[in-house]
């Protein structure tokens, strides 16, 4: 009887590993996440604290400085700025100038030895009557005078005044027939003088100096000229409302930022009272402060110059952490 033989093909299993590959079976997705395309880079601007102020104060502008201390604003526009025309007054005559600052001598040497004879100091010049200053007036029309033109306090006087259209301050024909006025107009830091303990009396002083400076001044700008005003900040010098003051003389705001000293290298402000003597000066330049620009209102630009002085009676009769005192 025979056997029948088992086929070891049927029984054994094969041992192939091999994987095979299902063309219907999902994929994993990709560990990597899907990238958006980086945005292209930009210029961040800096914050307005840190922002450069504009320049105001350029080679070829007619300057006209108002109520100049040491005269070291005016040194800084000749050495830094290389203006070319340049008028700097003061309020003082010359020998009481030079005792309250004796550094003032060697500023002015440098404003009179401008190149061209295109620096004039003239002392004993109020802000709020300088149209009516012959010695000034005459300096509208010249692009580099002469002569020197040395201020003496019979010249300088009120009694030089020429009658004209508007009532002796306004402007007049120049040396070459026209007249062609000042580019730029500016008082640093205008002040009555003094700390007093009236604080209404004294804001009040104050903003009478401001109302005159504007209107004795803007019949002296050029049809492009600007008027430049710079103020400490804090509650007593909100208070003065110089741009309400400025929008009643006729003029509007153009622009106003945070006074940046260090672009007038040498400036050091100086108190209308003279030197402070003693270890513990007083710095007004490391102050904040802030630099107003204004222009005639009748040019169709700018703002309304904002303020109202009937908000002035609503100050509490308080002082604050600054001193309004300079």
């Amino acid at each position: 009887m025979s056997k029948k033989r088992k086929h070891p093909s049927s029984t054994t299993s094969s041992t192939s590993t091999t994987k095979h590959h299902h063309p219907h079976k999902k994929q994993k997705p990709s560990s990597q996440p899907h990238q958006k395309p980086k945005p292209k880079p930009t210029t961040k601007q800096p914050p307005p604290s840190q922002q450069k102020p504009p320049t105001l104060f350029h080679s070829s502008s007619r300057i006209l400085l108002l109520g100049e201390g040491d005269f070291s604003f005016a040194a800084s526009l000749v050495r830094h700025h290389r203006v070319r025309h340049l008028t700097a007054t003061s309020l003082d005559g010359e020998a009481e100038l030079l005792e309250k600052y004796p550094q003032a001598a060697g500023n002015v040497a440098v404003v009179k030895g401008m190149a061209g004879g295109g620096g004039v100091v003239v002392y004993r010049i109020d802000a709020g009557a300088v149209g009516r200053v012959k010695a000034v007036r005459k300096r509208r029309g010249e692009e580099v005078p002469k002569v020197v033109v040395e201020g003496a306090e019979k010249e300088d006087g009120e009694d030089e005044e020429e009658e004209d259209d508007e009532g002796g301050s306004g402007k007049q024909e120049g040396e070459r027939g026209k007249a062609v006025g000042f580019d730029v107009i500016a008082f640093m830091f205008p002040h009555i003088g003094g700390k007093s303990t009236h604080l209404d009396r004294q804001m009040r002083g104050n903003q009478q100096l401001l109302q005159s400076f504007f209107t004795s001044t803007k019949p002296l700008l050029s049809p492009t000229g600007i008027i430049v005003v710079t103020l400490f900040e804090g509650k007593q010098y909100d208070l003065w409302n110089i741009k309400g003051l400025a929008k009643a003389a006729g003029l509007q705001t153009r622009t106003s930022f945070k006074f940046a000293p260090e672009e007038y290298p040498g400036y050091v402000h100086a108190r209308t009272l003279g030197n402070v003597s003693g270890s513990g000066g007083w710095k007004g330049e490391e102050r904040d402060a802030k630099t107003f620009v204004f222009e005639a209102g009748d040019r169709g630009c700018g703002n309304d110059g904002g303020g109202s002085s009937s908000k002035q009676g609503k100050r509490k009769k308080q002082d604050d952490d600054s001193s309004d005192e300079d």
